[in-house]
């Protein structure tokens, strides 16, 4: 229970998941204590990662032995979330073979820096659209003249001299 405690209070990210294990996958420690217990015949016992409600837990666990590795990210849910996984062991002079893990949803870390984006493109989208209005506007300030311009020099062509409009 005091291991259970600490883990619910000392999360990584608000949404992250820390739990102890062993090398059997059996759960210590989880940080809501009746998720890592199981009744059996006997009483109860502990439950295996592949028997918990969360299924980004269960996920990690399979990626895990697929892979072989003990840094993961993988999808897991219905909606596909991304998430890292990381197994880390107890030090050996600890005695037994356990092993902390930690799942985390990627957007705890990430969510800022996608929003920062989201930002940075409507600024951009903005910003293209202002330069879009001033070329336009200095464009036409550049082409009356030389319309005007043109207009005159067709007069001259057909050699109509009609009155001149006056200059800027």
């Amino acid at each position: 229970d005091i291991i259970s405690q600490y883990l619910d209070k000392h999360r990584v990210t608000a949404r992250s998941l820390t739990l102890v294990i062993d090398d059997s996958e059996r759960v210590i420690a989880h940080p809501d204590p009746k998720q890592g217990m199981r009744k059996s015949e006997g009483g109860v016992a502990l439950a295996s990662l592949s028997q918990l409600a969360d299924p980004a837990v269960v996920e990690a666990a399979r990626e895990r032995r697929r892979q072989g590795r003990d840094r993961l990210l993988y999808r897991s849910g219905p909606g596909g979330a991304e998430y890292v996984a990381s197994f880390t062991p107890f030090p050996p002079n600890f005695g037994r073979k356990w092993e902390v893990l930690i799942v985390t949803p990627t957007d705890d870390f990430l969510a800022f820096l996608k929003a920062a984006n989201r930002r940075l493109l409507i600024a951009i989208g903005l910003m293209i659209f202002l330069e879009f209005l001033l070329i336009l506007a200095v464009s036409r300030k550049l082409a009356d003249p030389i319309n005007r311009l043109a207009a005159e020099m067709q007069g001259l062509r057909s050699l109509s001299f009609g009155p001149s409009r006056p200059h800027d």
